[in-house]
């Protein structure tokens, strides 16, 4: 199957549920997650390529994943958000939460000045001590192609998660 076809079918499949009049936030919920998912996928696929190939187009490819993953932050820092909520209320994680709260001034100082190193060790250091894996979705907060700016904005996503009052993104009640 080309790709040309699979986006077809993709948008015929969307068509359809409208033409049936069988318009229900699940049905279309579930299609944005899928897309969703697929862009990440795409965006770590595109990290690969661009590491592992050589001349012309490794430079090209490193041009287009920057592109990419520029493009996939605002869904990242929802995630993060989302991802911080989830542990706040995983009572398997509450020591990390805890001790992420504990760290948070700390944490958000060095996130202002941009030291990746030392946010990215205090948060690891934390996990590991508890002896829990830094979900993945949180390490790519790190990776040095995002800019200072944007890793700001993960790092803060993600604490006001675990802080926050908010329900990934929407009020509590």
């Amino acid at each position: 199957m080309d790709l040309k076809s699979w986006k077809e079918q993709f948008i015929n499949y969307l068509q359809e549920k409208i033409k049936n009049n069988q318009i229900n936030y699940e049905s279309f919920n579930e299609a944005v997650k899928e897309y969703q998912d697929l862009s990440f996928e795409i965006q770590k696929i595109l990290e690969y390529a661009y590491k592992n190939a050589k001349g012309k187009d490794k430079e090209e490819l490193y041009k287009l994943y920057k592109k990419f993953s520029l493009e996939n932050a605002g869904e990242m820092a929802e995630k993060l958000n989302k991802l911080g909520y989830a542990l706040k209320n995983d009572s398997n994680y509450k020591y990390i939460v805890s001790a992420l709260s504990d760290q948070a001034y700390r944490i958000m100082e060095k996130t202002r000045h941009a030291q990746r190193d030392e946010v990215q060790y205090m948060i690891t250091r934390i996990f590991v001590v508890n002896k829990k894996q830094i979900p993945e979705l949180l390490s790519r907060a790190f990776n040095p192609t995002y800019p200072d700016d944007l890793f700001k904005t993960f790092i803060y996503s993600f604490l006001s998660g675990i802080l926050g009052e908010t329900k990934g993104g929407e009020e509590n009640e």
